[in-house]
């Protein structure tokens, strides 16, 4: 059954009308809510124009998971703007993508959840938590931006088991003159490949991925785990290196122009540092440079979020109240 309420003011236009028409709370800054129909609660997570339906059951002997599979298997052939749906870890979980935003296709959605719903009342379902599959109040939880409806005794195992494996992580042992050795060298291939390229007369985003990659993964080869020193010491790494890579780059691009008079390719490198006082070539060298800097930042920004969140477990959490 559908209990009427005022909408909740959110900028997802889907979730608001979806709220004039059913009970739902707005779940903190985020575009999801939370609500329930018959004693099944679940959240509604908007992603652009898709929306992923998340409610947790628990199962009984006379209706199996085959059973509940055929019966959302068979939902997703009656409505086609079902992308996909399924039940994995005590949760059913529902991704739709209205063609519209429009009371019509807020009534589809809501025809779902309702058929859903119907389908576990009769089978005398209960709601559960959504990571231990227990039949226990549950509450809504973010784990590293997903978010769950679960109790509060897996939300203190999360904890848990997160600040364990960062004590773990600490005591690793972490040798940063190693580490240097293998940035320098792992940055060294980033290099090479990246003068090849330019002596193709490009300037490519690709190099610079590679570079950052390859000396992150140099230090860690021979250091240990990129801690806020390790990202320390290989952006001052990467600094140099694309210096380095443009700086002979140069040098090679001299060596194919003057080689058929007998220019050798030590020759033009040593030339580099009087060719830079001619204006005109400084002014292109720093124009090369800059934007191989603007192409190596937006790499390694990702990239060091990345490995620093996996080599020092960040998971974060929160708890939401509405």
């Amino acid at each position: 059954m559908y209990f009427y309420k005022m909408g909740v003011n959110m900028k997802d236009k889907f979730l608001n009308n979806l709220s004039e028409k059913i009970t739902l709370n707005a779940l903190g800054n985020k575009e999801a809510v939370i609500g329930s129909i018959d004693g099944f609660s679940f959240t509604i997570v908007a992603n652009k124009n898709t929306y992923n339906l998340v409610l947790p059951v628990k199962l009984s002997e006379t209706y199996t998971k085959m059973k509940l599979l055929y019966f959302l298997d068979n939902l997703k052939i009656d409505y086609d703007k079902i992308n996909d749906i399924l039940y994995s870890n005590s949760n059913i979980i529902v991704s739709y993508t209205p063609k519209k935003i429009n009371d019509f296709y807020v009534d589809e959605f809501l025809e779902i959840l309702n058929k859903i719903t119907n389908e576990l009342s009769l089978n005398n379902l209960s709601s559960c938590c959504g990571l231990c599959g227990e039949v226990v109040s549950i509450s809504p939880f973010v784990i590293d931006g997903t978010l769950v409806l679960c109790c509060d005794n897996c939300k203190n195992n999360v904890h848990a088991d997160i600040a364990y494996k960062q004590e773990s992580i600490r005591e690793l042992p972490n040798n940063i003159p190693l580490g240097i050795i293998g940035g320098i060298l792992g940055s060294l291939i980033g290099v090479a490949v990246w003068m090849f390229v330019n002596y193709l007369g490009y300037i490519s985003a690709l190099c610079a991925i590679l570079l950052v990659f390859c000396c992150i993964a140099g230090y860690k080869r021979f250091g240990g785990r990129i801690n806020i020193s390790g990202v320390l010491i290989t952006s001052l790494i990467i600094i140099l290196m694309v210096f380095l890579a443009n700086y002979l780059s140069l040098g090679i691009s001299l060596y194919s122009e003057f080689k058929d008079i007998g220019a050798s390719l030590l020759d033009c490198l040593s030339d580099i540092p009087a060719l830079l006082k001619v204006p005109e070539v400084k002014s292109a060298f720093i124009k090369d440079l800059g934007v191989s800097y603007l192409f190596t930042v937006i790499s390694a920004i990702s990239i060091f979020a990345k490995t620093y969140k996996e080599d020092n477990y960040k998971i974060n959490t929160e708890e939401i109240t509405y």
